[in-house]
């Protein structure tokens, strides 16, 4: 993964600039985040995937999991894929 998609999320989310930038790091930081909106702020994890631009139906999906911990580690999967497609869309078309 560039380095530049992983420093990007790592600025979006908010997350620790002190740990060393790694798809496992940014990834579990996320699960931390998106865990702890699930068991404390709904709305606003509803929000953050609207802004997101996150389709009704996954994250919908998302919560056909037995326990919280699998679904936001279900939400970080759709995050993860839905930020690396804004990114290289941002960066398609910031080179014109």
């Amino acid at each position: 993964m560039e380095n530049e998609y992983l420093a990007y999320l790592s600025n979006t989310w908010a997350l620790s600039e002190n740990d060393a930038l790694t798809e496992e790091v940014i990834k579990n930081k996320l699960y931390q985040q998106l865990k702890y909106l699930l068991e404390n702020d709904m709305q606003r994890l509803v929000q953050a995937m609207y802004r997101l631009d996150v389709k009704e139906e996954k994250f919908r999906d998302a919560f056909d999991a037995k326990s919280i911990e699998e679904i936001a580690q279900q939400l970080v999967e759709i995050v993860w894929e839905r930020e690396l497609w804004r990114w290289e869309l941002r960066k398609k078309y910031s080179k014109k």
